[in-house]
């Protein structure tokens, strides 16, 4: 008997230490950004800075709090003792369930059946936790973690794993805190992205204090997704920008956004002609997006651009030859599909504009 209770009291000790482990681990690093977004609205974000810390043992407390009174009500015990933190566990994922539009990111009908479903089966583990054990204790350690790690997948499930979502806040974050480099390597190897993280990412390489002329937007955009890429051009075309060079590089940067190579050439051929600030600002290199949009143009309409090819001359030769492997290869997947040829051909040139113009 002594023995018994000790190992119950053990059982208990396990899952308290180890859901409260799970509650601020959750909170603290994988929702860190989504409490911030909600902190942001409350009456007290005015006059209190937002600590992820703080609020992270705050929401853990009250979620221990929680589940001792459940613990009272339903008094599950022995093997069972992990369902007394299921409540916990689904307000948990409540708590962080919510989007930029909506607290909880479900309809009204759709929580009424989530919910009458939470209840249903916590009176099904209620009924068979009375059902008689016998004295073989045996399995007690394996059940009591497995309904804790289904507890804890209780909270996952409910909670927001909008993973874009969770970039966007990261990023905007960092912004804010003008770490602007930090901000692009967030979800830099992800192959999906959304609107407004396209356009955080595009105001971060603006605003990189490395690159004081804004070229960083023409050096590296295309290298992450895009995801809509009408929305993306008009919100470049509409940016206000003090900075001459900034907004320029904007413009342009649409212009290769929307595909139109034609209107984006004429451009960069009445800057060249115009005071020659292209060649003012960048006097050894055009950047990397620009280069490949200019050789692509010259490939498609068949007019070559002496005056940036002399501006440019080493550098135009090297895209050159990178642009003639690509053609190569292309040439040499047409014997697959469409969808096979773009896989095929991302592993080499993914990070082209030529890549993004054929085939996004």
């Amino acid at each position: 008997m002594k023995r018994k209770k000790l190992e119950d009291r053990n059982i208990k000790l396990f899952c308290d230490v180890i859901f409260s482990l799970f509650a601020f681990i959750y909170l603290y690093f994988f929702q860190r950004d989504l409490l911030g977004m909600m902190y942001a609205v409350l009456p007290a974000a005015d006059f209190l800075p937002f600590s992820p810390l703080v609020i992270s043992l705050i929401l853990t407390g009250i979620l221990l709090f929680v589940a001792v009174q459940i613990r009272k009500l339903l008094s599950f015990q022995n093997m069972w003792y992990a369902c007394n933190y299921l409540p916990s566990a689904f307000l948990l994922g409540l708590c962080t369930s919510c989007d930029k539009e909506h607290f909880f990111n479900l309809t009204e009908k759709s929580w009424y059946i989530v919910l009458l479903l939470f209840i249903a089966i916590m009176g099904v583990l209620k009924v068979l936790s009375m059902i008689p054990q016998g004295r073989n204790n045996i399995m007690k350690w394996p059940y009591s973690i497995l309904l804790l790690l289904l507890t804890c997948c209780v909270t996952i499930f409910v909670g927001n794993s909008d993973e874009n979502l969770h970039r966007e806040l990261r990023v905007a974050t960092l912004l804010n805190k003008g770490e602007q480099e930090k901000a692009l390597q967030i979800g830099i190897k992800s192959e999906e992205s959304n609107d407004e993280l396209t356009l955080l990412r595009a105001e971060a390489m603006l605003q990189l204090p490395s690159s004081e002329l804004g070229s960083q937007l023409a050096e590296r955009i295309f290298t992450y997704p895009i995801s809509n890429a009408r929305v993306f051009a008009d919100s470049l075309y509409a940016r206000t920008d003090s900075v001459v060079h900034r907004q320029d590089n904007a413009e342009l940067v649409a212009m290769l956004v929307e595909k139109d190579l034609d209107k984006f050439v004429l451009s960069i051929d009445s800057d060249s002609e115009d005071h020659l600030r292209l060649s003012s600002w960048y006097p050894e290199k055009l950047p990397r997006y620009y280069m490949e949009a200019m050789v692509l143009h010259e490939y498609t309409s068949g007019v070559a651009n002496e005056h940036l090819k002399n501006l440019y001359t080493s550098q135009y030769n090297k895209v050159v030859e990178e642009f003639n492997k690509y053609i190569e290869s292309k040439k040499s997947f047409y014997v697959y599909s469409e969808q096979n040829r773009k896989n095929r051909l991302y592993m080499s040139h993914g990070t082209t504009y030529w890549w993004y113009y054929d085939f996004k």
